[in-house]
């Protein structure tokens, strides 16, 4: 998911959250100036006998109609904006150049230099990369060369102890031969 996507989401959910919130000041307001309204029906019962009161209390309770119609145009022509942001926003998202206008310069220009620097960091580690996969084959090289250098060498000592097997034969047989001679010398002396 791209951050932008990620950020809109964010967005819309605060959007929501908000508009829940005010929904619910707003159904409080009007819950306050029922019950107000409720309060000055039942005085309005009382004091209808006296009529300095009964004008107040009349007067009193357009206003508080009046301010209750009030918070009601209020809250409907918050939601009909809310609406119409919400919906000019999901027709710019929708197209590439509004997307482009909507986000803020210094964001792009942060963006760009966020890519830049990822992509001066990747062709260095693409140099460094190349790099060691030149000097693995060169060592990989050396190794076979090495390698075949060492099996010379065994093979060489191999036949080197073979060989000295071969004359430790035979000087012991030498040996054995002079030493009979020598005794079969003696007995002829």
């Amino acid at each position: 998911m791209s951050q932008f996507t990620f950020n809109k989401q964010v967005a819309s959910q605060d959007q929501r959250q908000k508009r829940v919130a005010d929904q619910r000041s707003a159904e409080t307001k009007q819950a306050r100036v029922a019950s107000s309204l409720e309060k000055i029906d039942f005085l309005q019962s009382i004091s209808s006998k006296n009529g300095l009161v009964a004008q107040f209390w009349d007067g009193h309770a357009r206003f508080t109609k009046m301010l209750q119609l009030k918070m009601k145009l209020e809250l409907e022509l918050k939601m009909k904006l809310e609406l119409k942001q919400t919906l000019s926003r999901s027709y710019s998202v929708s197209t590439a150049d509004r997307v482009r206008d909507n986000i803020p310069s210094r964001d792009y220009d942060g963006l760009k230099s966020q890519c830049d620097t990822a992509m001066h960091e990747l062709q260095v580690l693409r140099r460094q990369h190349s790099e060691t996969v030149r000097r693995c084959e060169h060592t990989m090289k050396e190794l076979e060369y090495y390698r075949g250098q060492h099996h010379a060498a065994m093979a060489q000592l191999e036949s080197a102890a073979q060989e000295s097997s071969t004359l430790r034969t035979k000087y012991g047989e030498l040996v054995s031969d002079l030493r009979s001679s020598q005794v079969s010398q003696k007995r002829i002396a």
